[in-house]
């Protein structure tokens, strides 16, 4: 694997690549103010800490199902005046692994255009049984293509379940619930699903950015759908992230360090009750 100075060795041209990604059930729109083989510095209006896994798309391949997406990491965050009473940030990404449900061809075509690959570069991008396409920025030396290609990339999916059910198994006991939540992290705000919840843990289910390892989160959580639900707020430190692969979303799950109660003495355990005697499932 390149060390950081090899990657920035990297020659980054100032291109303007427009880029899509989602946060707090919005989406915002991003051009490049420089891009390379290994990531990018983007302006946005909205700032993330160091270590956040964000997945971006680019909408000039965005007209059929199957668009190109990548996953990047958040490697520095900076802020600057723009305009006057403006302020942007700048954040640098590096690029970690893309998807491409076209196929081969599609996801070789987004490489070489948009971020400048070299054809020799292009011809390490794996395909799965099923034609979907994967590249590994950071990833081992892949075989020479041939048949033995849809081998590898289906033990890498293979490796991508292994590692969702050792995920799983931390969820052990814990109750199953597909419940909306909004979840923040350093001020920022997104939405997500709450999977699964019990006294020490809680796991979410997410499409847009993903908390590091050992971030605090705090996850706002209704009791139910109605309007008038009681909410309460359960503030948590991740202790696992499961990268999201392909078309599945990301997960986190974090320990549970204190629960606002919004003033309802007892209101959490009693909801952990009530999940319990109306025979709720669990993991």
């Amino acid at each position: 694997m390149q060390s950081h100075k090899e990657r920035r060795a990297q020659p980054r041209r100032k291109d303007r690549v427009a880029l899509v990604f989602s946060y707090s059930q919005q989406q915002c729109s991003v051009n490049t103010m420089d891009v390379s083989t290994t990531g990018a510095l983007i302006r946005t209006p909205v700032a993330f800490p160091s270590g956040t896994l964000l997945v971006l798309e680019a909408p000039s391949l965005c007209q059929e199902d199957g668009n190109v997406r990548i996953l990047a990491k958040v490697v520095r965050a900076s802020q600057h005046r723009g305009d006057p009473g403006s302020v942007y940030s700048g954040l640098g990404l590096m690029w970690i692994r893309a998807f491409s449900g076209r196929g081969v061809d599609h996801l070789r075509t987004f490489l070489a255009d948009v971020l400048g690959f070299s054809e020799a570069d292009t011809m390490l991008i794996g395909s799965t049984s099923t034609g979907d396409a994967v590249y590994d920025f950071n990833g081992p030396p892949e075989p020479p293509p041939g048949p033995l290609r849809r081998t590898t990339q289906a033990e890498r999916l293979e490796e991508y379940r292994e590692r969702r059910e050792e995920f799983a198994s931390h969820l052990e006991g814990h109750f199953r619930l597909n419940a909306p939540v909004v979840y923040s992290v350093s001020n920022m705000h997104y939405r997500g699903s709450l999977i699964a919840v019990g006294t020490k843990r809680l796991a979410v289910l997410v499409r847009g950015a993903l908390p590091f390892q050992g971030a605090k989160v705090s996850v706002r959580y209704p009791l139910d759908l109605t309007p008038t639900a009681p909410r309460i707020i359960m503030h948590a430190q991740t202790e696992a992230v499961l990268e999201p692969f392909m078309q599945e979303g990301g997960m986190f799950l974090a320990r549970i360090d204190d629960v606002d109660e919004m003033g309802n003495r007892g209101l959490y355990r009693a909801h952990l009750k009530n999940l319990r005697n109306n025979s709720t499932k669990t993991w």
